[in-house]
């Protein structure tokens, strides 16, 4: 039988917006996704921070 792989993780704020940008970046850390693969992902998920009037005002980013 093939072993899988857990990951649990914690934000801090308990807020679960950081969630994706995490997890893309342990994935890429880890080795378990391609250069294709993490820039297809990145692509998808919500990094961008958007004032009222859909300005980017900010970036989600993982530090780690």
């Amino acid at each position: 039988m093939d072993e899988g792989i857990g990951i649990a993780l914690k934000i801090e704020d308990g807020s679960s917006r950081a969630i994706e940008a995490v997890i893309l970046e342990l994935l890429k850390k880890l080795g378990l996704v391609s250069a294709a693969e993490y820039d297809r992902l990145k692509e998808g998920c919500k990094m961008k921070i958007e004032n009222h009037r859909k300005e980017i005002i900010g970036e989600i980013k993982a530090a780690f």
